[in-house]
């Protein structure tokens, strides 16, 4: 939960993240810190811990970790360009999420995994992949929009509560977009419709444990309300430990 000074600041940082790549990196960066505070309250510090970012993205939130273990790893489709011309000490694997993971068995303490899952088509192999790599008793931390919230229709928002053909069209036109597809919507790597549910229900297909889930910065917990959840909790945070 944010209070108030740190929830105002997101949202000025929230509106100028399109600006520039620069930009971008600071609105994750305070993020990040907002994020390392939730899972302090959740006993968990990352000093000492092999951790691993995937879906790294430019960065922004990866200099805070960073801050908090040098051993870290940060994984991406693409090359955080920016952030290692900057911080060249930065380990970086660049691989395809939707394929085995490049680590060995039991290699990871924690995994850190933001806005990254709904955009993986086969979100259960991501998942067992997250659990192979992790130690006994590793933590993931994942992280989303689910799709009927405000946010989850990413690029097509609020559009997408009306259906994918309608949607893209009127994000198209109204937004100016060049969208295809949902599958499509970013290239190389599209977005698939991730609920709560689907979450909870693909995890019970693997060896997590769910510790806790949470909706990012606000002080009510709506992931705990049945049905609403899906639409109102704007970002959810799932706290999964390997059992």
């Amino acid at each position: 939960m944010a209070n108030i000074k740190e929830f105002l600041e997101f949202i000025k940082l929230a509106s100028k993240r399109l600006k520039s790549e620069q930009a971008y990196m600071k609105f994750q960066n305070y993020q990040a810190k907002l994020i390392l505070k939730e899972l302090k309250k959740h006993s968990i510090s990352l000093k000492n811990l092999k951790v691993l970012e995937l879906g790294c993205g430019k960065g922004g939130y990866s200099l805070e970790l960073y801050k908090k273990t040098k051993n870290l790893i940060l994984a991406d489709i693409n090359k955080p360009k920016l952030l290692l011309k900057k911080y060249p000490k930065l380990k970086f694997v660049r691989f395809d999420f939707t394929k085995k993971f490049p680590f060995k068995n039991n290699q990871f303490d924690f995994i850190f995994c933001l806005s990254t899952i709904e955009h993986i088509k086969n979100p259960l192999f991501f998942l067992k992949e997250c659990e192979r790599i992790l130690k006994s008793h590793g933590v993931l931390f994942l992280t989303f929009p689910p799709f009927y919230s405000p946010t989850g229709g990413h690029s097509v928002k609020p559009f997408h509560y009306l259906g994918e053909k309608l949607a893209i069209k009127l994000a198209n036109k109204i937004k100016g977009k060049n969208i295809k597809s949902y599958e499509k919507m970013f290239g190389d790597w599209g977005l698939y419709r991730l609920k709560i549910k689907d979450l909870k229900n693909l995890v019970r297909k693997t060896n997590f444990k769910i510790k806790d889930v949470w909706v990012r910065y606000l002080p009510i917990n709506f992931s705990k309300i049945p049905l609403l959840n899906e639409f109102l909790a704007w970002h959810i945070h799932f706290l999964l430990y390997k059992k």
